[in-house]
């Protein structure tokens, strides 16, 4: 967030709905917010850069989630959501946001379960290999 780059103390949960907002952005558009060529780039724009619409990559993101997310990645943590709580009110009223997050949250639970049945399979093979009758 804005504040954090800056090294404010005072973080609160709204440095929270910013990167959260990053975070919806990217899983609704397949991009990062911001683009530099370095580190010090990326920082400087999340200071002073305007995101482009999620909408702009993907028309299938709803007027109201792209509003939502402009208003998370607010430059003042006083524009954001006062809290999470109505940061989850303002999501919960957009049926196309939750479509989006359940399939979201389907393939994430589909790669994590693939990731640990290969670890599980592995592990199995080694203590096989140890274990020789």
């Amino acid at each position: 967030s804005p504040e954090q780059v800056q090294g404010e103390r005072d973080i609160d949960g709204r440095s929270d709905q910013y990167s959260l907002g990053a975070t919806f952005y990217y899983l609704l558009t397949g991009r990062m917010v911001y683009n530099g060529a370095n580190f010090q780039e990326v920082l400087t724009q999340h200071l002073v850069g305007n995101p482009v619409s999620p909408r702009k990559f993907n028309k299938t993101v709803s007027f109201r989630t792209a509003s939502i997310i402009k208003k998370m990645m607010s430059k003042n943590r006083d524009k954001r959501y006062e809290s999470m709580d109505e940061l989850i009110k303002a999501l919960d009223k957009d049926s196309r946001f939750r479509e989006i997050l359940y399939i979201v949250s389907m393939i994430a639970t589909g790669i994590f379960l693939f990731i640990a049945g290969s670890v599980m399979e592995r592990i199995f093979q080694i203590s096989s290999l140890l274990i020789k009758p």
